[in-house]
């Protein structure tokens, strides 16, 4: 598996190029009754390809598909195994990013508005 994007940490999605194919999955740490096979993958996409081309249509590229239950698959049994296999044994993410601690705010000197002008301007 070559991972080429890794947001599980943030969103749960995941890209990478698995068994030579383009492959795009929203990766959870625990299983779920939604995911592949009751699993912790519960959306994926599998290419035809090791690419992904924006200019055309995604699904027109997509040979397996699977959003909490299998919308279509016209992809080999056998790797669609190995890509859910490896996307399975990926480590748990649930440490979520450690969050910035906030600072307090800075005391500013005050500074004393000038009142409006009263003088009267002629034009």
């Amino acid at each position: 598996m070559r991972i080429l994007e890794d947001n599980r940490q943030i969103s749960g999605w995941i890209t990478a190029i698995i068994a030579g194919r383009w492959v795009e999955a929203k990766v959870y740490d625990q299983p779920s009754m939604f995911g592949v096979n009751g699993g912790r993958v519960s959306k994926i996409a599998i290419s035809k390809t090791d690419k992904r081309d924006k200019r055309r249509h995604f699904l027109d590229q997509i040979a397996y598909h699977y959003d909490r239950g299998l919308d279509f698959c016209k992809c080999p049994q056998r790797i669609v195994d190995k890509v859910i296999a490896e996307l399975e044994a990926l480590p748990l993410s649930d440490t979520k990013p450690a969050k910035k601690q906030a600072t307090p705010a800075t005391k500013t000197k005050a500074t004393k508005r000038k009142p409006p002008s009263t003088d009267i301007l002629d034009f």
